[in-house]
């Protein structure tokens, strides 16, 4: 009897849960055997649900053997005991009642022609099972089923059909077999760690692929699976091998050892009963290859299916399905461990998934550690505790004793010394040094590298690193544990190759964070950081190799770093500290690291502040920017540091009353960021320190904790407001106003809070009520919606208090403020009917009372008044009487003396509907104006403002000239819609007058002026626009004008529309620009594309005429108007697209003959600026590759082209760009003949080959193709 045999005993003592569940195992393992789709059969889970008299149903099945499941529909109902003959009639019926009528299922069967199926798990023998059979089929006649078709299984035939299935036997007999069913598989570790399971499009493949192989197999199925220790393999296996027509059949074998050693090995080769899915874990490639060939002529019967961590890469031709599995992403990673520790930190997931490599088992491992270690600038978390796994991933099968694994180990340590390390071509001569180091020979070492990077630890080709990052830490470590007592950092680092050591230090630095851990790399730290070490003096500080070194030292050891910072950075004054540039932003990082934990807090923060009041940086992550974000509320994960917001109010409160102006500044910055309530954010870095736990950054233990610091950072600030001095006190102030909205809304106390600081701010004379004003409304706009009634009654009541009620407040509330909030008052609509109802009482209140007015113009006639124009139009169109005309003069007059900030715009306004009603009385009145002294020079203003008539026009020109204005009053009128309204005759006059301004200001402004009068207009004036565009101010500019911002679009619009109108021009238009491009002076410089863009729309018009041109100052030699030519000429290649390369516009004969003059010369010239771009057109001329043909067998000419062909702009990988500018040529000349171009495409494609290999080794050594 076989240890895979069953007993009548084994069977008859089962009870009845186990009894239904092995004979459903056999069913799922019999079905696939003799092919029967999975979808056909209903074989539920739970035993305990009452059913219809069934407890497995087959439907439609067409078994190859119909020895246990019959063809059709068939009902199995399972007993786990005899059943005499009476009890079987019972069992057709509901509740076993004889009585009532036949089970529903079973009923259904029978009326399907189906076949009823009585499993008994007894020993009887034939005569009683016929016995069984009689009284079942005659109580179903009875009930009119003629030939009803019934089976009855016994124990006996029960155990004939499983024992076909050793997996349904394990079942049942686990103990005594070095095998496990599917069951106790999934008890071992590999599989239930973790427990969750997160599938990647390749593995999702895999397992379809599995699942399809054997459920359509013709032969066995052999399947070989392999992958770095802890990425997932058997897992894998496990799930693709998860539905229960495939995992019924699985055994499982921990190795190929217990599989050899089993006697199933041989009984599965000699008994062709036997049908099994066979899983050996930890399979060498040997053994698979014995049983590969030892199962593959035995038929479907058998799947094989091999695991290993030994990376081989078999061979995966027939009949081994080979796969390899490769690390999950960053993204999986966190997705299984987002779901496997749901307690985890969003940003612990996240650095874990950076280490794990893509191993769920090892991200695990980590996460597991990251539970466990205390958060502390001296704890770690990266280690692995599975001494098995690592050396799994070390070296496979290798054993751990064997001098070879003692040299790999070695050589991987070696490596772990450093980020990467140069391996291949020209940056070979690092692992070579490298090699001489370990004192290994070189061939032994490649050979080492060679057989890591085919198991996928080593990666890399010109520059080599171990995979995953956790590995290459253990070793790091080790290395350290090892060898670091002798360690001489100075010796080790002037033992790198000369050519590479800057480089090397760099990635042999990188490690630092990671080895503080150990007690050898600790002390390597401590003596680098000491009073002795190599910034003992700070002088290394001010260098860029000393800043990285000791910002990586930082994340080893922020306590020594922050001592030696406190002991020299520390110690600088003020002057030495404005002149510490480089190195600066390395130490400001290192701070930042610093200050995330709670013990270095007030301390770094310090220096952050003695070094931000010397800032000498204008980047927002300076000092300075830095300090303040320290005092920010932010929460975990934004937060800036562990400390909690009242360990951190005691250095802002001794920034605030410093003595030093810098750091009070400083400090409102600081109140600023502690005043934040929403759209917290900071870049992610300063946390992450090697291999320790993450901070734990702070986060409030409830709204109390942010509502009180909110209060103390408020008191603080505000008693301070009185003693800051007046610029610092008005920057306080708006620190505090435009924290209002944001912290009102958060509780009601800071809703109070700061509705008492307006209050008590109101009654402060220097400051403005109009500030107050402007954020309550704001507030009361736009969060109303977030207040209770009761809250809303008390800001309105505060506004209605700060506006006051009288005609005063009110005119102050309407004119001299100009709120969006306003305009706003439908909905979100903008409307201006509320302001004008309210701007109308007002001026009703003035006509009825003029006086009320007398003691508001001195400030309404000034700039203060925002809305004065509007005032001024509504008062003029109300004022029937002109009550108030000669009242504004007055009054103009006299603020007019005493203040230079008056505004003609409530003037303007009157006027304004003045013109409108009276257009000869504003007439009258401006000719008046004009005569006086006062207002001569705002007569523009005021008619800008109003309106214009041919009259005043002409006015205003002869004031002009009679210097009464200024020339730069013209500008008034460049947005303004009056001059429309002019004559053609009178503006030109006005023009005329503006170019005859000896200062030449006038021209610039007659520009606008024209553009604006006439850039909607048919026609312009010939000479007169000539004049304008060719005036000197444009062009050598002899009195050094101050160019306005849109000048040269302005003289662009006005030059096409001036050859378009007359095409005779064309040729002087485009001699000045082509004479003047590149003068420093000209309006071709500031923004040289917008004028070229005149030169190229005039080249589409007459290119001969313009080749002629341009040709003569084309140089050589090159000037700068030859360099601004040659760059519109050629035009740009950008990301593989073609910019509009002008030389294309002209004949290419005209371009050949030009050359020819000195072909010499000018071939290898126009080498240099031809439009790079090569195709092959029977419609166009390719200039580049006609040019090539020509003259390309001139070595300068193919020198010169090739630069510029390589002069080009793009976004993606240089690598990967330059390989498809190589496939571009080759496949362009494929279709050449031309002897010259393929010359010069055989010698840029060197060139390219060299790009390509340079530019790989630097993408590489910086980590961009990872």
């Amino acid at each position: 009897m076989s240890l895979f045999s069953l007993e009548i005993k084994d069977l008859t003592n089962l009870g009845p849960d186990r009894a239904v569940s092995f004979f459903r195992k056999l069913l799922w393992a019999e079905a696939l055997q003799v092919g029967i789709s999975r979808n056909m059969i209903d074989v539920p889970e739970n035993i305990n649900v009452p059913d219809g008299g069934i407890d497995a149903i087959i439907r439609d099945a067409n078994p190859t053997s119909d020895e246990v499941i019959p063809q059709g529909l068939t009902g199995f109902q399972i007993k786990s005991s005899d059943l005499c003959p009476s009890r079987c009639k019972q069992e057709l019926h509901i509740n076993g009642d004889i009585h009532n009528d036949l089970k529903p299922e079973i009923k259904q069967i029978l009326e399907s022609d189906g076949t009823y199926v009585l499993v008994l798990f007894a020993d009887i023998t034939t005569q009683q099972k016929r016995k069984r059979e009689e009284a079942i089929k005659q109580e179903l006649e009875e009930f009119g089923y003629r030939n009803p078709k019934i089976r009855i299984y016994t124990a006996s035939q029960i155990i004939e059909f499983a024992n076909r299935f050793p997996a349904v036997i394990c079942y049942l007999k686990p103990h005594i077999t070095s095998c496990m069913p599917y069951e106790l598989w999934h008890k071992n570790f590999d599989v239930s760690n973790p427990y969750t399971f997160v599938v990647d499009p390749e593995r999702e493949k895999i397992i379809n692929d599995i699942r399809e192989l054997i459920r359509s197999a013709k032969s066995t199925t052999i399947i070989r699976i392999e992958g770095l220790s802890g990425i997932g393999k058997t897992r894998l296996i496990f799930e693709a091998l998860s539905p229960n027509d495939l995992k019924n059949k699985v055994i499982y074998f921990k190795s190929s050892e217990d599989f050899k050693n089993s006697t199933l090995f041989n009984q599965f080769k000699i008994d062709e009963n036997l049908d099994a899915i066979i899983v050996v874990d930890e399979c060498s490639s040997s053994d698979h290859d014995i049983f590969k060939n030892s199962f593959v002529n035995v038929g479907k019967r058998i799947t094989l299916i091999t695991l290993s961590h030994e990376i081989s890469n078999y061979n995966s031709s027939f009949p081994t399905h080979y796969w390899k599995l490769e690390p999950l992403s960053q993204e999986k990673i966190k997705e299984l461990l987002s779901e496997e520790f749901r307690g985890l930190p969003r940003e612990a997931i996240d650095r874990i998934s950076v280490f794990s490599g893509g191993c769920p088992r090892i991200a695990v491992l980590i996460a597991n550690n990251y539970a466990t270690v205390p958060t502390s600038y001296q704890g770690d978390f990266l280690f692995i505790s599975d001494e098995s796994l690592v050396n799994r991933l070390i070296a496979g099968r290798m054993d751990t004793n064997s001098e070879r694994f003692k040299i790999t180990k070695r050589v991987l340590m070696g490596l772990s010394l450093f980020e990467k390390i140069g391996y291949r071509d020209k940056v070979v001569e690092e692992s070579k040094w490298l090699a001489e180091y370990l004192r290994i020979d070189w061939i032994e070492f490649q050979e080492i590298i060679a057989e890591q990077k085919k198991r996928g630890i080593v990666q890399g080709e010109h520059y080599i690193y171990i995979t995953p990052f956790v590995l290459a830490v253990h070793l790091l470590k080790e290395w350290w544990e090892i060898y670091g007592n002798d360690f001489n950092l100075e010796n080790f680092v002037g033992s790198f190759p000369d050519k590479f050591s800057k480089d090397m230090f760099e990635r042999f630095i990188s490690r630092f964070p990671y080895i503080s851990s150990t007690s050898q790399g600790k002390k390597t730290i401590e003596k680098l950081l000491s009073s002795n070490g190599i910034f003992s003096d700070g002088s290394l500080f001010k260098t860029e190799i000393g800043g990285k070194l000791f910002l990586k030292l930082t994340e080893a050891d922020p306590k020594a770093a922050l001592e030696r910072l406190k002991r020299t950075i520390g110690r600088w004054n003020k002057k030495e500290l404005l002149e510490f540039i480089t190195g600066r932003r390395y130490v400001i990082h290192a701070l930042e690291k610093i200050v995330v934990w709670r013990d270095f807090f007030q301390d770094a923060a310090r220096l952050l502040l003695a070094l931000g009041e010397a800032e000498n940086d204008s980047y927002a992550n300076n000092a300075s920017g830095v300090f303040a974000s320290l005092f920010s509320p932010a929460p975990a994960p934004v937060a800036p540091t562990e400390a909690s917001l009242t360990e951190r109010l005691p250095v802002l409160e001794e920034a605030i009353n410093s003595s030093s102006k810098e750091r009070k500044r400083l400090a409102l910055k600081a109140f600023e960021k502690a005043l934040q309530s929403t759209n917290f954010l900071r870049m992610v870095e300063a946390e992450y320190q090697g291999g320790k736990p993450l901070p734990k950054l702070w986060k409030p233990k409830d709204l109390n904790e942010i509502i009180k610091y909110y209060k103390q950072v408020w008191k603080n600030l505000e008693e301070h407001l009185e003693v800051l001095e007046e610029d610092l006190r008005e920057e306080g102030v708006e620190i505090l106003l435009s924290s209002i909205r944001g912290l009102s809304v958060i509780h009601p106390e800071l809703d109070e809070m700061a509705r008492a600081t307006i209050n008590k701010m109101s009654s402060i004379p220097w400051i403005e009520k109009e500030k107050l004003i402007e954020v309550v409304s704001q507030i009361l706009h736009y969060e109303r919606s977030k207040m209770d009634e009761d809250t809303y009654v008390k800001w309105n009541k505060l506004k209605d208090n700060l506006i006051g009620s009288d005609f005063s407040s009110l005119l102050k509330r309407f004119v001299s403020m100009n709120l969006l909030e306003d305009y706003l008052m439908d909905s979100d609509r903008y409307n201006t009917k509320w302001v004008e109802i309210n701007i109308d009482k007002l001026v009703k209140k003035c006509l009825e009372n003029p006086d009320l007015l007398e003691s508001e113009y001195e400030w309404l006639l000034t700039e203060k008044a925002k809305r004065g124009y509007l005032f001024g139009y509504r008062m003029g169109i109300k004022d029937i009487n002109l009550i108030f005309l000669e009242k504004l003069i007055e009054k103009y007059k006299k603020i007019n003396a005493i203040n230079a900030n008056v505004s003609m715009q409530v003037f303007g306004g009157y006027l304004n509907a003045m013109y409108e009603k009276d257009s000869a009385l504003w007439e009258e009145k401006i000719e008046e104006l004009s005569n006086d002294q006062l207002f001569r020079k705002f007569i523009p203003e005021l008619t800008a403002l109003s309106g214009m008539t041919t009259k005043i026009a002409l006015n205003i020109l002869n004031l002009a000239k009679n210097g009464y204005i200024e020339i730069e009053a013209f500008r008034v009128f460049q947005y303004r819609s009056v001059i429309e309204s002019m004559s053609q005759k009178i503006f030109n006059e006005w023009i005329k007058f503006l170019l005859s301004d000896k200062t030449h200001k006038g021209a610039l402004i007659a520009l606008e002026l024209f553009y604006s009068y006439y850039h909607d207009k048919k026609e312009v004036p010939y000479k007169l626009t000539l004049s304008i565009l060719l005036h000197p101010v444009f062009w050598n500019n002899p009195k050094n004008v101050l160019h306005y911002q849109m000048i040269d679009y302005y003289w662009k619009e006005i030059a096409l529309k001036l050859v378009d109108q007359y095409p005779d021009t064309v040729e002087k238009i485009a001699e000045q620009v082509t004479k003047y491009l590149g003068n420093a002076k000209s309006i071709t410089v500031k923004t040289h594309f917008v004028v070229q863009e005149v030169l190229y729309e005039l080249s589409i018009r007459e290119p001969k005429s313009i080749w002629r041109i341009i040709s003569k100052y084309l140089g050589p030699p090159i000037d700068e108007r030859a360099f601004y030519l040659n760059e519109w000429l050629r035009g740009k290649k950008w990301d593989g697209t073609k910019g509009k390369g002008a030389l294309d516009l002209f004949d290419p004969e005209d371009i050949w003959n030009w050359v020819n003059e000195d072909v010499e010369m000018r071939s290898r010239y126009l080498a240099t600026f031809i439009p790079p771009f090569l195709f092959h057109s029977e419609k166009k001329v390719c200039l580049a590759r006609e040019m090539l043909a020509r003259y390309g067998d001139r070595k300068e000419v193919r020198r010169n082209f090739s630069a510029n062909f390589a002069s080009e702009a793009w976004s993606s990988s240089s690598s990967l760009h330059y390989k498809k500018v190589k496939e571009e040529l080759l496949e362009f000349g494929k279709k050449e003949t031309n002897k010259n171009v393929l010359i010069w495409i055989e010698e840029y494609v060197d060139w390219l080959d060299e790009s390509i290999e340079y530019t790989k080794i630097e993408e590489e050594r910086r980590g961009w193709n990872e």
